[in-house]
């Protein structure tokens, strides 16, 4: 579960195990920030989310090791996944 708050994305470190696809629920609760607009960069993943609700993004398996980096439209709130 990653939450999607007006100041940012918490926690700004998820861990997920490697090897396996990952459904990550994004969850906002009255969110106006430009937070609401999630992006993965390198799965070409955008999504304005809704300011109240839950959305699924579904991440294919990734490598060991590997960190996966997501970020708001502007840049100002980013955090990331590391597959462990």
């Amino acid at each position: 579960v990653l939450n999607v708050e007006n100041g940012g994305y918490f926690p700004t470190t998820l861990k997920a195990p490697a090897g396996k696809d990952l459904t990550l629920n994004l969850v906002t609760d009255q969110t106006y920030s430009c937070a609401r607009d999630f992006v993965i960069p390198a799965l070409d993943y955008y999504e304005l989310l809704p300011d109240t609700g839950v959305v699924k993004v579904n991440i294919p398996a990734q490598e060991k090791g590997s960190e996966l980096f997501f970020t708001c439209s502007m840049g100002m709130y980013t955090g990331q996944i590391v597959f462990e």
